[in-house]
């Protein structure tokens, strides 16, 4: 789930049955939130250590790097009060690998699983100069594998997060090398369960069969992680409305 982590609401998300928690929102770990200027590095670490206190499992969010250490294309400049939705992978890989370790240390008690960026087939990633999204992301999985395998950090690393299985970038990457940098690969699944027919094809299930056909690392059938998912419910009945907010936020 994805859950604000004060009490109420993760009192809320206990009676739900919840048992993971995705830190994506809220963006505690995340270097656009937690590095508002160059060289300053401060972590907002209560609701983390809340959650993982009453027994939640966590997975933490590496990515959504700040303005000044993107590799930026100048013609699509990312908003600073939105930067990470639509944040630029790293241009030092220096200045990632010092992220990743920082977040690791001061998170590590309590989150031990992390995924690599949200929707990186979407604006929230955005490709860098001279390169597609599919090419600057399976760099900076590369680089974020060679880098935890030279010892510098030690965290179990979820690649992918795609928006969709149907996004060509989810099969694309994990052919080209992603299946071997992750110990597993995530996938999100929203629109496609407005009808119990699927009438697409190939359907999401045979398309994860086929990314399930890749080896790991180890040499192991790919493991695949649902990690954000459920359908809209634009027209329920929903306490949004009394604030002025559609439901369909």
């Amino acid at each position: 789930g994805h859950v604000l982590l004060t009490p109420y609401n993760l009192d809320i998300a206990a009676r739900a049955g919840f048992r993971w928690l995705r830190l994506c929102p809220p963006l505690a770990p995340a270097g656009w939130s937690a590095e508002k200027e160059k060289g300053k590095t401060e972590f907002f670490t209560v609701g983390v250590e809340r959650a993982a206190g009453l027994g939640f499992r966590l997975l933490g969010l590496l990515g959504t790097t700040p303005a000044f250490q993107g590799d930026i294309d100048s013609r699509r400049p990312p908003d600073p009060l939105a930067g990470w939705t639509n944040s630029y992978p790293p241009k030092d890989p220096a200045e990632w690998e010092r992220y990743v370790s920082n977040a690791a240390a001061v998170f590590g008690k309590w989150v031990q699983h992390w995924e690599l960026w949200n929707e990186p087939d979407t604006g929230f990633f955005q490709a860098p100069p001279g390169k597609t999204r599919e090419q600057a992301y399976l760099a900076l999985a590369s680089n974020t594998r060679r880098y935890i395998d030279a010892g510098g950090t030690n965290l179990f690393l979820v690649t992918g997060a795609v928006s969709s299985p149907r996004n060509p970038f989810f099969m694309e990457t994990l052919t080209n090398g992603l299946a071997l940098c992750g110990d597993a690969s995530s996938f999100h699944y929203h629109f496609e369960d407005r009808s119990p027919n699927e009438t697409q094809s190939p359907t999401v299930v045979e398309i994860l069969a086929r990314a399930q056909e890749l080896l790991d690392r180890g040499g192991k059938p790919l493991t695949l992680w649902h990690t954000e998912g459920g359908s809209w419910r634009a027209d329920g009945g929903s306490w949004l409305r009394s604030a002025r907010i559609p439901s369909s936020s």
